[in-house]
């Protein structure tokens, strides 16, 4: 699978996701691997509605720029890092996780 197919397919999750009226707290995410990688993903921007996120507003995060995308917590919500990074790495057949917060 292509990148920008990979990326295109987590958009339309977002998209769909908003329109299930799920999108509500502010640190859910989502992410998808690259093929045959366990330590690079595609997640989303901080902030963004799910029903507005575009394949631009992706950010690609591997060990080129983890140290930097750390460092801006405004840039990628950091439970995106610590959570996807770790479960990513060590559940090699994973390829998408979503997470979702429960708002009460």
């Amino acid at each position: 699978m292509e990148r920008l197919e990979l990326q295109k397919d987590l958009v339309a999750a977002f998209r769909w996701t908003a329109r299930l009226n799920m999108n509500e707290a502010v640190s859910n995410h989502f992410s998808v691997c690259l093929p045959n990688s366990n330590d690079s993903f595609y997640v989303n921007r901080a902030g963004i509605h799910f029903s507005r996120v575009k394949v631009s507003d992706l950010v690609l995060v591997d060990r080129s720029n983890l140290e930097k995308i750390k460092k801006d917590p405004s840039l990628i919500d950091p439970t995106a890092i610590n959570i996807h990074g770790e479960i990513h790495k060590k559940v090699l057949k994973l390829v998408i996780l979503f997470w979702l917060n429960e708002v009460t």
